[in-house]
């Protein structure tokens, strides 16, 4: 995959996986009565998110926690989607900055 696809594949994960999931992170109930109603939530938001990625090519699955594909890497979490897309983010930046280092060297 070429830097500007990994550059795209990035921004779609952020925007379609990462931020939504964020966003529901950031109302987490303090009280265990909002608890279950939350998690819920959590999950449609999480199975929408997969669904969307879905779409350009990734795919989600779950099992043992979270584990995320796309654009010829792959990561996962037992700490949730959230966290699989975060590793995945951090593996592909980790890619582009090789790839930057490597065309400097030229």
């Amino acid at each position: 995959m070429s830097a500007v696809d990994l550059r795209a594949a990035l921004a779609l994960v952020e925007t379609l996986g990462i931020a939504p999931i964020a966003r529901l992170e950031s109302t987490r109930p303090k009280s265990i009565r909002e608890w279950g109603a939350w998690h819920t939530r959590l999950r449609e938001v999480e199975e929408l998110a997969a669904a969307k990625l879905a779409e350009h090519g990734a795919h989600v699955s779950w099992g043992d926690g979270a584990h995320f594909r796309f654009a010829g890497y792959r990561a996962s979490s037992t700490m949730g989607l959230r966290q699989a897309l975060l590793n995945w983010r951090k593996r592909a930046e980790l890619e582009l900055a090789r790839r930057e280092r490597a065309g400097a060297g030229q």
